[in-house]
């Protein structure tokens, strides 16, 4: 199946604190882009998208498992490893949008007692594309270029190894592989045909001796056949012919051993088949060298498609430079043509402006006066408490005299203090 990635959500996840979404429609051609170029200061959470769509594929981070120093951070960290550890949400998630519709997300476990660390995989929270773990682990390997795998391209110092290090993204039929365990049997073919081209010849010289000998007992019996024809019935006498049962075991140890040989003859014969046969194979698996040259070809093919890849990098950082001055001009034109637009409408309301300036400044110096007045009749209040007060003393100081005159004029002797005191008092309100 063929899918492109629409949209993608990440929220509390590695680097990223608080939701962010990245998406991967062209606003100029309102389409899903063919090319992602992430470019931003380091951390940034250039990295962390990355492992973010990584670990939502495949329940798993490769440069966390890979590199030995990450890895011992990892552990060291053991809780919080994916969900972002300031963040207050209790769980990180991602969420991935693809191009039919479907999407796919996942948050990360919440820690308790028995789950002491949250790299592991995650809970499916929404999945509406059907894909099997092959599928899932296909598409990380063919689509994602990590971080690592750069580095690990740039590294290297071989052919061998810039080839291997991105070996994946053009090596879809494992024909590297394939070709490793190829060289591997044809060297072992090799080896075999060249020791079972040494046994067939020290069985061609055997066997060559074998017919030699053959060839001597055929004639030994010929020429005693011969030689018992001429001699006749004098043959008995013959002290050749005494030995003839000797000959005749020997001849029959030799038809033996001739059985024998044919045996083992037909045994060299169907191991000489066998070599043959690996002879025709090897021929077929000398064929790979071309392979090979086949693969070197596709490596240099790689180099330029990579070294064209930087030159579209580039070309984009720019597009999107000057994609981001054109917006920012556009938005900037806007503004002056609105002001342009709405000049009277901004000297209108300069002019009001200026006016309710004016009355505001008219209202604070009312104010300042006012609160002036309000100083000068607290002022006045006051004094007129301090003479309300010294009036009330002597209301009181009056009251307690009237009461005391009145208590004189109850007694008809003291008359004469009492004329004395009405011109005391005459006095005092006088004096008033």
């Amino acid at each position: 199946m063929s899918l492109k990635l629409k949209g993608i959500k990440i929220d509390s996840f590695r680097a990223f604190e608080r939701q962010k979404y990245f998406d991967c429609v062209n606003p100029v051609f309102n389409e899903i882009s063919n090319l992602i170029v992430l470019y931003a200061p380091n951390g940034t959470g250039k990295t962390s998208f990355f492992d973010a769509i990584e670990w939502s594929l495949t329940g798993e981070i490769s440069r966390l498992n890979e590199n030995k120093n990450v890895r011992d951070i990892a552990s060291q960290e053991r809780k919080y490893i994916l969900k972002n550890k300031y963040s207050s949400a209790e769980v990180g998630s991602v969420e991935l949008a693809f191009d039919d519709g479907s999407f796919y997300a996942l948050t990360t476990k919440r820690l308790n007692g028995k789950q002491t660390t949250d790299y592991v995989e995650g809970n499916k929270i929404k999945k509406t594309v059907d894909l099997t773990a092959k599928e899932l682990k296909i598409l990380r390997q063919k689509n994602l270029l990590t971080h690592n795998q750069i580095d690990a391209f740039l590294r290297s110092q071989s052919a061998e190894g810039r080839y291997d290090a991105l070996s994946n993204f053009w090596d879809k039929e494992n024909v590297s592989e394939d070709y490793k365990n190829l060289v591997l049997f044809v060297n072992e073919m090799n080896k075999v045909l060249g020791q079972q081209e040494t046994k067939m010849n020290q069985l061609t010289k055997e066997i060559e001796k074998l017919e030699s000998n053959a060839k001597i007992w055929q004639t030994i019996n010929r020429l005693k056949e011969n030689y018992a024809k001429l001699n006749g019935k004098n043959s008995k006498k013959d002290p050749l012919l005494k030995n003839q049962l000797g000959l005749q075991e020997l001849y029959i140890e030799s038809n033996k051993l001739k059985s024998n040989n044919q045996i083992k003859l037909n045994q060299f014969e169907e191991e000489r088949q066998q070599l043959e046969n690996l002879i025709t194979m090897t021929q077929e698996y000398r064929q790979i060298p071309q392979q090979i040259e086949w693969s070197e070809k596709q490596v240099a093919d790689v180099n330029e498609k990579l070294a064209h890849l930087t030159e579209i990098e580039t070309i984009e950082e720019k597009k999107k430079a000057l994609f981001d001055e054109k917006i920012d001009l556009s938005n900037h034109l806007k503004r002056c043509n609105f002001l342009i637009n709405h000049e009277a409408d901004f000297q209108a309301l300069e002019m009001a402006e200026q006016n309710s300036n004016r009355e505001i400044n008219e209202w604070i110096n009312q104010r300042k006066k006012c609160e002036q007045a309000l100083i000068t009749l607290q002022k006045e209040h006051q004094e007129q408490e301090v003479t309300l007060s010294e009036c009330q003393n002597k209301r009181a100081l009056r009251t307690n005299q009237l009461t005391e005159i009145k208590e004189l004029n109850s007694y008809s002797d003291i008359k004469a203090k009492r004329q004395l005191l009405d011109h005391e008092i005459k006095q005092q309100k006088k004096k008033k």
